[in-house]
C-alpha cells in the first residue's frame, strides 16, 4: 500500500494506513484501487467513520 498524498499529520496517516491494511478484497480483475479521503481538522476529536462494505471490501 502506498500513500499518494499525506494529510500533513503523520499520526493520522499512519492510523489510516493501518486501517486500510486490514481490508479484505474479493479477487477480481482490479489490482490497484485509489481511495480518496477528505479530512477536516477543526481541533475537536471526533471518530472517523469510513464505510468498508462497498465494492466487495470488508474490514477485518
Amino acid at each position: 500500500m502506498t500513500i499518494l498524498q499525506s494529510t500533513g499529520q503523520p499520526r493520522f496517516d499512519a492510523d489510516a494506513a493501518d486501517i486500510f491494511r486490514r481490508w479484505r478484497v474479493k479477487p477480481g480483475p482490479t489490482r490497484e484501487i485509489k481511495v480518496p479521503i477528505t479530512s477536516i481538522m477543526d481541533g475537536k476529536r471526533k471518530p472517523v467513520r469510513i464505510p468498508l462494505t462497498a465494492g466487495g471490501i470488508t474490514s477485518g
